[in-house]
């Protein structure tokens, strides 16, 4: 499991690395910075579904944020 968590960090690592890379040559400093932001939580979130670990949801801070608004709604 760690060997392929591992594999998968290098090899996207290298990757981004070498397309980061083509992009500045190019003088895309703006999509650089994007895509290395992209593809470091890509390398993250793909980690941890590697290893096999409960992803948090993205729906609590939206259900914590928009429930009480529509319980006064329903109230009144």
């Amino acid at each position: 499991m760690i060997v392929q968590t591992a594999g998968y960090v290098i090899v996207l690592a290298v990757w981004s690395y070498i397309r980061i890379n083509r992009l500045l040559d190019c003088n895309k400093r703006k999509e650089a910075a994007v895509y290395g932001c992209l593809m470091g939580i890509a390398a993250f979130i793909g980690a941890i579904l590697i290893a096999r670990m409960d992803v948090p949801s993205f729906i609590v801070p939206f259900q914590m944020l928009l429930e009480p608004i529509g319980k006064k709604l329903l109230t009144s």
